[in-house]
């Protein structure tokens, strides 16, 4: 356990380095970009890469910084055949979850996200979309550093695993509602639960990146 005195003092500080200030950064340029002409499809595309290209170096300087290996964010521990079949279950759950949110939250009609492909095909972007790709694969990477932080340094209901999944719900799933509205920021608390009970099931970080594509992909 961590000092008590600070118990959620660096998974706040991953959150505002690795989460917000990216973020902010990628507003920033793209309220440039459109100030100065540039199209929306073209804004979206580089604030993706802009956002990406930032939040990667700073998730590993933070992890860095608070002792965390950088691959125990990504896959490492592997699961094991037990824990792919875990796994299974919980992309099964999860898809169908989204396909019930995603109807529930576009008033009964349902299109497959593909990860926002038939946008940049749409636009005649494509070759921004693999920063598009990578921005959702850092986005998950931020917060997978978040909940083992928060699960390190922080107990609620003498739980450790409550608070990390509670702390990526404060500070992931319900900003949403200022961005995406309400019934997404539901959608994405209900998410953060299984991401990390999937996490906790299977012992692998790989299991939230792959649950989260799942989504993206639904």
């Amino acid at each position: 356990m961590e000092n008590p005195s600070m118990p959620i003092k660096e998974a706040v500080l991953a959150w505002v380095f690795v989460l917000v200030l990216p973020e902010l950064f990628g507003l920033l340029v793209a309220r440039f970009a459109l100030s100065h002409g540039i199209g929306k499809p073209h804004v979206i595309g580089l604030a993706s890469m802009v956002i990406a290209s930032t939040r990667l170096p700073l998730i590993v300087y933070t992890a860095r910084a608070f002792k965390v290996e950088a691959a125990s964010l990504i896959y490492k521990p592997l699961p094991g055949i037990p824990q792919m079949i875990l796994l299974a279950v919980f992309i099964v759950a999860v898809a169908v979850i989204d396909y019930l949110a995603t109807t529930i939250i576009s008033n009964g009609s349902y299109k497959p996200q593909l990860a926002e492909y038939k946008y940049y095909a749409s636009h005649g972007i494509l070759h921004l979309f693999p920063f598009q790709l990578i921005y959702y694969f850092t986005e998950i990477t931020a917060v997978n550093l978040m909940y083992l932080l928060a699960k390190r340094s922080w107990t609620l209901l003498s739980s450790p695993i409550i608070a990390g999944i509670s702390f990526v719900i404060l500070t992931w799933a319900l900003p949403h509602a200022f961005t995406k509205g309400v019934k997404v920021s539901i959608y994405a608390s209900i998410l953060a639960i299984l991401l990390y009970t999937g996490y906790e099931a299977t012992g692998s970080p790989l299991t939230p990146i792959i649950l989260w594509f799942t989504v993206l992909l639904v």
